[in-house]
């Protein structure tokens, strides 16, 4: 590690990946920037996953295997130990958009507390580039706008907030959507791709029902009246916020 830059922590978690797990790890170790903390927490996997992490791990700096809670329980514990003034979720099966993102990065960054980028969206082998658009910049907050690969944030302040093991499937969204409520982040966006994020598995992805639902209790009371207010009112500026993008563009 090269004390005179700053220390970045990027945090794999992985759970019978065998297939996807090394391609995750070395775009992670091929980063040319040269100070990078990386921890990796497994699920307790059955599969071969053990064996190729193994391969690795003289230049792993932390390696967990237990069972736990859920994904976010273990993305929890690899927030626990990292010291890195930013962090960076890197899943087993994303990838780094090239060896230079992280580097590219430093350099680019004024003291931002969050940075962010684009993705590559990897589905079944189809690449595709989706820009991002973050829940704080448009209208309605239906969804995140950004694949949580491709941001690095202050670790203080995900310590701060956790992500919540109740929310199966959103609480990355919900720990981004208090910080920006409640810190005021100086933000930073790279208008390149940072990660490519494979939707072929991803949760988020095959349940987008679920995760709606998870955001709508988020931001609404119990009543079916509050829901379906919020329900309304975040898909009419939706609406009107992509009616506005279209004329603007044409």
């Amino acid at each position: 590690m090269n004390s005179q830059k700053p220390l970045i922590t990027i945090v794999t978690v992985v759970y019978n990946a065998e297939n996807t797990i090394s391609n995750t790890i070395n775009s992670v170790l091929s980063q040319t920037y040269d100070n990078i903390q990386y921890i990796i927490i497994d699920g307790g996997s059955n599969d071969g996953t053990l064996k190729k992490i193994n391969y690795f791990i003289k230049n792993i700096n932390i390696f967990i295997t237990e069972n736990d809670n859920g994904i976010f329980d273990a993305m929890n514990k690899g927030l626990s130990l990292a010291t890195g003034l930013y962090i960076n979720f890197m899943n087993s099966g994303d990838l780094f958009a090239d060896n230079k993102v992280v580097e590219n990065i430093m350099e680019n960054n004024f003291d931002a507390d969050f940075i962010y980028g684009d993705t590559i969206v990897n589905k079944r082998g189809k690449l595709k580039l989706q820009k991002a658009n973050p829940f704080f910049k448009k209208a309605g907050i239906n969804s995140m706008g950004i694949c949580h690969q491709s941001i690095f944030i202050k670790t203080n302040l995900v310590k701060k907030y956790t992500f919540d093991t109740k929310l199966y499937l959103t609480a990355d969204y919900k720990m981004i959507y208090l910080i920006f409520k409640n810190e005021n982040p100086n933000v930073l966006y790279l208008d390149s791709p940072i990660s490519i994020f494979d939707s072929s598995y991803g949760i988020s992805s095959i349940q987008y029902q679920k995760t709606f639902r998870e955001i709508i209790d988020m931001h609404s009371s119990k009543s079916y009246l509050s829901k379906l207010i919020f329900i309304t009112k975040s898909n009419i500026r939706y609406t009107l916020s992509s009616i506005y993008k279209f004329f603007k563009n044409l």
